[in-house]
């Protein structure tokens, strides 16, 4: 799915850019095609239904980010012309394949280009929780802050401590990489096991869910709307309660003494 923009010059009316974007990405699209046949949206925030519509009417192309939904309606409000839409973005949740396969319309996406950056929020998060740093800027900024002391934000140590990861796609393995510098102990849970060289290399063990719940870091890199999110973050099942059922058994991680870290790209 991952692709450009393929156009002749000629062949084309109207670029629309739904969201403001990154100016260097404005700039390839106005060097391969130039200003006049792109139409940018200035705006941080997203159209509203009805502006998005007239927005993108009459347009060859769409540059579109998850907040827009294109959806059959979109596409006619489009027009004829309109031949790709462009999702700057990894998933493509916004859009109706099946309304653009219909309509012979190709979509694309932009794989893998968060998951580095996914990953080294997902170390802030760990390290923020851990450390409590932000406990301390509050308490810093809003002037509450009168001296050091021993026991002040002592937080916990992340160095040399397990990691459990639930799912050991792109980013979890980003995200394992990035623990060896802290000379974790890592353990992960997939649906598939890693190659060996890959275990290796990343120092990781696969483990069934229960052990990898019981971790005082726990990394969750999944969908926000996932089922198995839900029960991490609800509990709906106790300690040391197992289900043989893949995607259904969830152990309850965030006990005391735990940090539990949820990334999604």
């Amino acid at each position: 799915m991952a692709g450009h923009l393929l156009f002749q010059k000629e062949s084309f009316m109207k670029i629309a850019v739904t969201r403001r974007i990154p100016e260097a990405g404005v700039e390839v699209l106005i060097n391969a095609y130039g200003r006049e046949h792109i139409r940018l949206c200035e705006e941080d925030s997203a159209m509203a239904r009805d502006a998005l519509l007239d927005f993108i009417a009459g347009s060859d192309a769409i540059l579109s980010t998850v907040t827009e939904k294109l959806d059959a309606e979109a596409m006619d409000a489009a027009g004829r012309d309109l031949k790709v839409i462009a999702n700057m973005a990894v998933g493509y949740d916004n859009i109706s394949l099946d309304a653009a396969t219909a309509r012979g319309i190709q979509v694309t996406n932009t794989p893998g280009v968060l998951t580095e950056a996914t990953a080294d929020l997902a170390w802030t998060l760990i390290l923020g929780a851990a450390r409590r740093a932000g406990e301390a800027e509050r308490c810093l900024r809003a002037g509450h802050w009168d001296g050091w002391g021993p026991l002040q934000f002592l937080g916990r140590s992340v160095y040399g401590q397990t990691l459990g990861i639930f799912g050991m796609g792109r980013i979890g393995r980003a995200v394992a990489r990035r623990a060896r510098g802290f000379d974790m102990t890592i353990l992960y849970h997939d649906a598939k096991f890693l190659d060996e060289e890959t275990e290796q290399h990343l120092a990781a063990r696969r483990v069934e869910r229960c052990p990898v719940a019981k971790r005082r870091y726990l990394v969750h890199p999944l969908p926000i709307d996932t089922g198995d999110t839900a029960r991490l973050h609800h509990k709906r099942i106790p300690a040391n309660e197992t289900d043989g059922d893949a995607g259904k058994y969830i152990p309850r991680p965030c006990g005391k003494g735990r940090r539990l870290v949820r990334r999604t790209p």
